[in-house]
Parts: structure tokens; C-alpha cells; sequence
């Protein structure tokens, strides 16, 4: 059996392993099983792929009936044929077409270093153009015959690629973060294109505030001169004195009728314990029989008798 090298070529080993093993298995036998790889992925050489990236119109993973999408089949070509640095440079510098482009991006963050991935992929972070993204057809966002479309952004899917742990259902490789490459002396300090805009950014003057007008005080007119009753004074009782108004008071009273001397408690409302009021008059207010017979002769009336 030939050897690679006396085939014109070598297979670089990527992270370690296989390149095409960064793409799970269940998805490479998808993909080797789909009708797009068998007509369009035949004999491509890395040539021929700027032709394949052209004719993209989307990006994503699997879409429909777990179905490979064909950026994904680009992607794992790219994977076989492992293209040159310059070949992948002018695909990335190709501002016709963007999905070219986002397929040679999202191979350099499956296949280059740390440091290479961020100097690659950082200046994408100020591009604006559209790109459309191939969804799962269980999200209804924009139906369509070919499944379910999401618009989004290359500089989105730059910060995807920097930021997520899994991208176009494919689990991406560990990126090491960039402080520490920063404190190890490998990347300068990022410089943000909005610190510019801030550091030229001036503060508008605030403006003066209105002078409030100094009302002149309220004349409060005491009510004792509105209303004169009001000056009449409401008794004032303690607590003592207002329990004692509403305090039952009973007072026994003695049984003349009783030897024992039994007390029985009085209540107008009952006439058990009920006695005739006396008569209260002294001595000195009543009037006798005689008194009484000579102001009725006097009158002319029948005298009493005795």
C-alpha cells in the first residue's frame, strides 16, 4: 500500500487526532449519506470549494428530519482536504461573498490555535452583513419549503465562535480565554472600537434650572373666629370617671316582710325584687284633714270625712 507522501500529500493531525473527528460520528454518517455530499463533494479540491462556499445560502446544523445541512458538508471537506493558510486567508478576505467567508471562520476555530483564532477572527466582530441561519423546524421563526430560517449577523457569529461551546450543532474544541493569554504576553490588550466614540463623546452642559417663584405664606385664619361654638369647651373625663357612667351600680334593698334580712338586687325590668317607691314627703309639706276640709268649704265642696 502507497503512503500519503507518495500520493502528493500529507494528513496533518489536528487537537491531536484526525481532523474529520471533530465533526461527531453520528453527524459524519449523516453527512457521507446525504445526496448533496454524493453529487456536490466528489473529487473537490480546495479550487473547487470556492465554488461549493459561493453557492451557499445559509449556515447552520441540522434542520428538518435531523437532516445535515450543506455547510456542514463544506465544512467536513474542508476538514479532508485541509487547505493552505493563504487559501484560507482569501477566503476570509473575500467581501462578495459572506458565507464563504463564515465557512473558512467557523474551520479556523475548529483547527487553529488560540492565538490564531482570536487574531483571525476579532476584526469580523465589526462586520454588519446579514447572513441567514438554517434552524430546527421545531422553531417557527420564518417557514419556508427548504425548513426554518433565523436572520442574524457575521459579527454574531463571530462572538458565537469566541463565546459559545457549541456552534451549528458541533461541539467546538476548548478555547483558552483571552486574559490569560493576555497576561501570559501572547495578545496585546484588545482595544474596543467604542472607546473611541466615548473618549470623543463630550457631555452636554446641563442646563440651567428654572428660578421657582417664592409664593408668598398661607394667612390661616383660626376657626374659633369662623365658627364662635367652637370655643365652648368639651368636658374633659378621666378614665375613672367614664367607666363610673357606664358602670352598673346595684343596690340591695332590704325585705321588711323578711326576718332574715335577705337582700334582693333591684331592676326596673323584672318584677322579682320590685318595690313601690315610698313616699318621700316630710312632715312639714303635708297638708292636714282640717286645712283640707276649709279649702273645700271654701269652694263649696263636700268635706271629707274623717
Amino acid at each position: 500500500m502507497q503512503d500519503q507522501k507518495s500520493l502528493g500529500f500529507e494528513r496533518r493531525t489536528v487537537h491531536g487526532q484526525d481532523p474529520q473527528f471533530l465533526i461527531e460520528k453520528i453527524m459524519r454518517e449523516r453527512i457521507y449519506e446525504c445526496l448533496y455530499w454524493k453529487e456536490k463533494m466528489f473529487g473537490v479540491n480546495a479550487e473547487i470549494m470556492v465554488d461549493r462556499g459561493v453557492d451557499l445560502k445559509a449556515i447552520g446544523g441540522q434542520w428538518g428530519n435531523q437532516r445535515p445541512s450543506e455547510f456542514l458538508a463544506c465544512t467536513l471537506k474542508l476538514l479532508q482536504i485541509q487547505p493552505e493558510k493563504e487559501i484560507l486567508q482569501l477566503y476570509l478576505d473575500d467581501p462578495d461573498f459572506k458565507y464563504l467567508t463564515a465557512l473558512a471562520a467557523f474551520y479556523i476555530r475548529l483547527t487553529g490555535t488560540s492565538v490564531e483564532i482570536y487574531k483571525t477572527l476579532e476584526p469580523f466582530l465589526l462586520d454588519k452583513r446579514k447572513l441567514r441561519k438554517r434552524m430546527p423546524s421545531n422553531i417557527q421563526i420564518v417557514l419556508t419549503v427548504d425548513g426554518t430560517f433565523e436572520l442574524t449577523y457575521m459579527d454574531v457569529f463571530i462572538d458565537e465562535l469566541l463565546t459559545e461551546d457549541r456552534v451549528c450543532d458541533t461541539i467546538l474544541p476548548r478555547l483558552t480565554k483571552r486574559y490569560i493569554l493576555e497576561d501570559a504576553g501572547d495578545l496585546e490588550p484588545r482595544i474596543s472600537p467604542l472607546e473611541e466614540e466615548i473618549d470623543n463623546y463630550e457631555e452636554p452642559e446641563p442646563e440651567p434650572e428654572p428660578e421657582q417663584e417664592v409664593s408668598e405664606p398661607e394667612i390661616v385664619i383660626p376657626l374659633e373666629e369662623i365658627d364662635p361654638l367652637h370655643k365652648e369647651k368639651k368636658k374633659k373625663y378621666s378614665k375613672k370617671k367614664v367607666k363610673g357612667l357606664f358602670k352598673k351600680v346595684e343596690k340591695p334593698i332590704v325585705d321588711p316582710n323578711s326576718s332574715e334580712g335577705n337582700t334582693q338586687p333591684t331592676n326596673a325590668r323584672t318584677n322579682e325584687g320590685y318595690t313601690q317607691p315610698q313616699n318621700t314627703r316630710t312632715n312639714d309639706e303635708s297638708i292636714s284633714i282640717e286645712e283640707t276640709n276649709r279649702i273645700r268649704a271654701s269652694l263649696g265642696i263636700e268635706k271629707l270625712r274623717s
